[in-house]
């Protein structure tokens, strides 16, 4: 047998050649050998295939020139040419050997163990690595709290796409994300499934520079010499060594007086902005000498116009109305940093007068939007009953009724104080304001409400309405500051003809529309997921200015074979009960003329050979009609002679491959967390609100991750904490390119089904070709504020 060929630069475990070795030709030594003859010459080949003269490599040595009995000639050197090496950017292994040719027997024969040679010249992380995985904690702005004993912070770099072992891991760290350098010492990979602990030392981050923002960052750098960019990088504010504190500011006294207008739900103090102020911080106010919860810095105080507050505290009544009233109440705040001693601001001396209109001071329920000891006002219209507007007085003028004596039969009103009327939206000029003067203090005050302008105006439909008291409050110094207290809502309905959902005339049955001709839902139908259509066509009074709802109820019946609902009517099968409530229409329903309930067979699996029944209505702004006419269906789903099918889901499971010999196989990480989190931006980390929505939607990727393969498919999740139950999986995305970041798209309305206005978890899981499900991946904690426009 040949001996093999020599490739003196190639690593003899890996088979790599380094990159820095490929800017020249590659040499490949063949040993001489007892059977070599003057007749042969030399060819390297790959692919096991020399026959195959696309599979040649470099030019061949012929051995006619050669003393093949000189002792000294050992070898003989041939070249894989540079042209030759696979691109730039693949990592390739070629099978490489080289055959002897005789120009006398006419007869190649091959060396008979290649080498295999491997050109990696792609970098770790395809289109980018992922960020350093940091908890949440150090996310929300790394203090002195965060180093360890020996002044480290630490963290985690998650596997990552192309990864292997012996890749070594530079830390890097900046003032910006263009900025910084990278640090010493480095990390060597010893497994790249597992996560790699790093750490950044306190005196690499003092020498950035305390008291701001700070960019996190990695490369890597594998055992060919490919040297990736820079990976995903992390803006963190760092202050870990600690201002002077300017008094709060108190605006709802800016006009002489706190009021029991100002301080009801709470009052705003204004927190200065002062030098170092970072996430975290925490911030308790003091009221009169009452302290109140504590407020922490977020990165949206941060970040916000530095000639406006740091923070705005809402102090709740109950705080403001315990401290009491007075002229001069002392308004201060503290504030804490990690585990640094509490600071201290100077007081502002605040006015307050809680005394309102409406009867006794205090309210007997002071937080809530309506004075407690006053009475709902009553209306009149016509002959129709007190506080309703029929169709036969529908065009006439009403009279709204504001009671002198409160609920504890005492006066509730001064004279000087002034009443408005509101009609749902409309009060002031349409309805004039009355004030209380010594002629009309003494009786219960009627107030006309006029059809045109105002009741008209408005509508029909369940009409709140309400009256307002205002007093004026003396202020120290002179003038004085008005404080207006409002009474219970009394709802008005106000009807007129043919103005519900269908005229109020009795609507269509569902259309069960896959049932056959003997109104039966099938064997074949069911087990694939059926629906049943509630018809919406010539259905008036569902434009969606009216704001249409659908409420509906699909059940299983016991009713075995009957053609029609049994009767006695049969009990309802609980299990496959479909139903919602006030479900809003949107055009798309009424352009297809029917909204569909989709029936899956996981629920309609229940009824097996049974009945269903579907019963529904529609709502809109003035009413519900639920005259309708209840549908009824057969199912018979079972298989010949027996049973339904139970239906099958998948098994989420992970399966590892393994990393010696062949190139890694396609595999997911079977724990959760192990997947790296999403990439968001910096600006979108900061805070989702929605001006971070494009046309509705939040828009991020998915770095590429370890055992990320073609095909794989990516479903999003939010939740409202990093418990998997207490989110939801959207809509998914399916990787196109390993080597490059895969979009995904969270919809603004589904983000807002989970939660708002708080902070919400984003991760991500993955199922393979295979069927195979992936843990959830390493989550991500944003504040959550979108605004409707």
């Amino acid at each position: 047998m040949l001996d093999s060929l020599v490739v003196p630069d190639r690593d003899p475990i890996r088979g790599i050649i380094p990159i820095e070795k490929l800017a020249a030709d590659l040499l490949v030594e063949v040993p001489k050998g007892a059977e070599f003859r003057n007749s042969l010459s030399i060819q390297l080949f790959i692919n096991n295939d020399f026959g195959d003269p696309d599979n040649h490599i470099g030019e061949p040595v012929n051995l006619e020139s050669y003393d093949l009995s000189d002792p000294t000639l050992i070898k003989f050197d041939l070249y894989y040419k540079t042209t030759e090496f696979p691109g730039q950017g693949m990592n390739t292994t070629v099978s490489l050997n080289y055959y002897l040719f005789d120009t006398d027997s006419e007869h190649g024969e091959a060396a008979g163990v290649p080498v295999m040679v491997r050109f990696d010249r792609q970098f770790a992380g395809g289109d980018e690595l992922p960020p350093i995985a940091f908890t949440d904690d150090q996310l929300s702005g790394i203090t002195a709290s965060d180093l360890d004993d020996d002044g480290k912070l630490n963290v985690i770099i998650d596997p990552y796409h192309l990864g292997e072992e012996s890749d070594v891991v530079e830390l890097w760290l900046g003032d910006s994300a263009a900025s910084g350098s990278y640090l010493a010492p480095t990390y060597t990979v010893t497994d790249p499934k597992m996560q790699l602990p790093v750490s950044f030392t306190r005196e690499q981050l003092d020498a950035v520079g305390d008291a701001q923002a700070m960019y996190f960052g990695y490369r890597v750098t594998d055992f060919a010499g490919n040297e990736s960019p820079l990976s995903n990088v992390t803006a963190i504010d760092v202050f870990i060594n600690l201002p002077s504190l300017e008094a709060p500011v108190v605006p709802e006294a800016a006009d002489g007086l706190v009021t029991y207008n100002d301080a009801i739900p709470s009052v705003a103090v204004e927190i200065p902005r002062y030098d170092g102020a970072a996430l975290n911080d925490r911030i308790v106010v003091v009221w009169g000498g009452l302290p109140i919860d504590h407020y922490e810095l977020t990165q949206a105080d941060i970040d916000r116009d530095p000639d406006l507050p740091v923070a705005f505290i809402e102090v709740p009544y109950a705080t403001v109305a315990t401290a009491g009233d007075g002229a001069a109440i002392p308004v201060l705040y503290q504030m804490t940093r990690g585990v640094n001693p509490m600071q201290e601001s100077p007081p502002v001396d605040v006015p307050v007068n809680l005394r309102t209109p409406g009867g006794p001071d205090p309210d007997p329920n002071p937080e809530l939007p309506e004075h407690g000891n006053i009475r709902l006002p009553s209306i009149l219209c016509g002959a129709s009953p007190v506080n309703t507007i029929e169709p036969t007085d529908f065009g006439k003028d009403a009279v709204a009724t504001a009671y002198r004596q409160g609920t504890d039969n005492s006066p509730i009103w001064l004279v000087g104080d002034v009443i408005q009327m509101h009609w749902g939206t409309i009060s002031n000029p349409e309805i004039a304001s009355i004030t209380v003067i010594d002629s009309n203090e003494g009786a219960n005050i009627p107030i006309p409400i006029p059809f045109t302008d105002v009741i008209e105006a408005i509508g029909v439909g369940s009409v709140e309405t309400w009256f307002t008291l205002t007093r004026q409050l003396p202020v120290e110094g002179g003038g004085s500051v008005p404080v207006t207290v409002r009474s219970p809502i009394q709802k008005v309905q106000v009807t007129s003809s043919n103005a519900l959902p269908g005229d109020g005339n009795q609507l269509a049955a569902g259309d069960f529309w896959e049932k056959s001709a003997r109104n039966i839902i099938n064997a074949e139908v069911g087990g694939r997921g059926t629906s049943v259509r509630i018809p919406l066509t010539d259905v008036s009074n569902i434009g969606l200015a009216l704001n249409p709802t659908i409420s509906y109820n699909f059940v299983g019946v016991e009713s075995g074979d009957q053609s029609g609902p049994p009767t006695p009517p049969g009990a309802e099968i609980e299990q496959s009960r479909i139903t919602a409530t006030d479900v809003p229409l949107e055009q798309s329903h009424i352009d297809d003329g029917f909204f569909e309930v989709a029936l899956p067979y996981a629920i309609t699996y229940y009824i097996c050979r049974n009945g269903a029944k579907l019963n529904y209505s529609l709502a809109n702004d003035f009413g519900r009609n639920s005259n309708h006419v209840e549908a009824f269906v057969r199912f018979a789903m079972n298989a010949a002679g027996g049973l339904c099918k139970v239906p099958t889901f998948a098994k989420a499971s992970g399966v590892m491959a393994s990393m010696t010999g062949a190139p890694p196989k396609h595999a997911l990480p079977d724990s959760d967390n192990s997947l790296p989190p999403i990439a968001f931006t910096e600006e979108q980390r900061s805070g989702i609100s929605e001006d971070d929505l494009e046309q509705g939607v939040l828009v991020a990727a998915v770095n590429p991750y370890f055992g990320v393969a073609k095909g794989d498919v990516i479903e999003p999740w939010v939740g409202t904490s990093e418990a998997e139950s207490s989110g939801i999986y959207l809509s998914s995305s399916t990787v196109e390119d390993p080597d490059k970041k895969t979009p995904i798209n969270f919809a603004g309305e589904r983000i807002l089904a989970v939660g708002n206005n708080q902070r919400l978890y984003f991760g991500y899981r993955v199922t393979d070709k295979d069927g195979e499900v992936s843990g959830l991946s390493r989550l991500v904690g944003i504040q959550v504020n979108i605004e409707s426009k």
